[in-house]
């Protein structure tokens, strides 16, 4: 979760954030507490660390190294009880943590023990965790729902245009766009997808979401693009923000819609790959005489064009067979060497 909204749990109401107020919108993934001068060394990006401040105290020249380290990590945040051991934070500290906006957070006013804090900081993570993995959970079961009741991709598209009260745009291989929610539509769709399919031509092709500040004067500038594969590169989903970029939870929605977009594309496709086979067996039953009646050849055929009136071309195509392991070689009409063919055409 983030800092700003990890600060807000009951035993963080009295914590005070006295430098690095640009870095609250850093995300806690886990909580840490310092038990050796060496710690810098253990910790991991997204790490708030506890400390009363005791081994700091004796290393006043260590601090701001200590910062900037705990920074190039990664780390979200250093919390600490500053009057425990009377440590002090020179203000070159403080300017240095603001001009980094790397947070420092004062616990002094907290009667709870470092232990505590810890414990009931890792609750609220975790429990945040929770409430996310069951809305990525109830979201998916819902877009799965309206795919199995046929309302299709473009549904979804506009669902979660409404869940995050943005526009949403779906753009194909040949980055055409194939949907858009009803608010991209009301919004002029291709002054929308124009800037934003410059991007993707001016870059080569991304496997992971990306997010992108468009440099218009358009209202939705802030935009997020998750890449759809099946077996190939299948597009883009995009979503475009009046702000800064959308929240967890918005995330977690387009990448639930990413996936169940993906499955259906997949199911379409072998939908396709079988409607193709079954023409290509009639094609092949038709030529080598294994339909022997007018009827069943009529009523196989009525889905690919057939009729009983009228006249039909049928051309057959096949290469000639190897000669001693090696295909024979003949002048194409061009002039140039290449496999020879049997052609026929036949009428009716």
């Amino acid at each position: 979760m983030d800092l700003q909204h990890l600060l807000t749990i009951p035993i963080l109401s009295k914590a005070k954030v006295i430098a690095g107020h640009r870095g609250l919108d850093r995300l806690v993934q886990s909580i840490n507490i310092m038990d050796a001068p060496d710690i810098v060394q253990f910790l991991k990006p997204g790490d708030m660390l506890l400390t009363n401040g005791y081994i700091l105290k004796d290393s006043p020249d260590a601090h701001l190294a200590f910062i900037t380290a705990m920074h190039t990590i990664g780390c979200a945040a250093l919390a600490v009880k500053t009057q425990r051991f009377s440590l002090e934070l020179s203000p070159q500290l403080l300017e240095t943590a603001d001009r980094l906006g790397f947070p420092i957070i004062e616990l002094s006013e907290i009667d709870n023990t470092l232990g505590e804090i810890f414990q009931q900081s890792i609750s609220a993570i975790l429990q945040n965790k929770t409430h996310e993995l069951h809305y990525a959970l109830s979201i998916h079961k819902q877009f799965s729902t309206m795919i199995m009741q046929g309302k299709g991709i473009p549904s979804i598209v506009d669902t979660l245009s409404q869940l995050l009260s943005s526009p949403v745009l779906l753009l194909g291989s040949k980055k055409q766009v194939t949907a858009s929610s009803h608010y991209a539509q009301q919004m002029d769709r291709p002054s929308l997808a124009a800037p934003i399919l410059t991007f993707i031509e001016q870059y080569p092709p991304f496997h992971t979401a990306i997010s992108i500040c468009l440099l218009t004067t358009d209202k939705y500038r802030h935009v997020e693009l998750h890449p759809i594969f099946t077996d190939r590169h299948e597009g883009y989903l995009i979503a475009q923000y009046d702000s800064s970029a959308g929240s967890n939870l918005s995330t977690l929605a387009l990448e639930q819609a990413v996936n169940v977009i993906g499955l259906e594309l997949t199911k379409q496709q072998a939908v396709k790959e079988r409607s193709r086979r079954y023409k290509n067996e009639y094609f092949s039953d038709l030529i080598q005489g294994f339909i022997r009646s007018e009827q069943e050849a009529l009523h196989r055929g009525k889905k690919y064009g057939l009729q009983a009136q009228g006249s039909s071309v049928l051309i057959l195509a096949k290469m000639d067979e190897a000669l001693n392991g090696k295909p024979n070689q003949s002048l194409s009409p061009s002039g140039k060497s290449g496999s020879s063919r049997n052609e026929t055409l036949i009428t009716s």
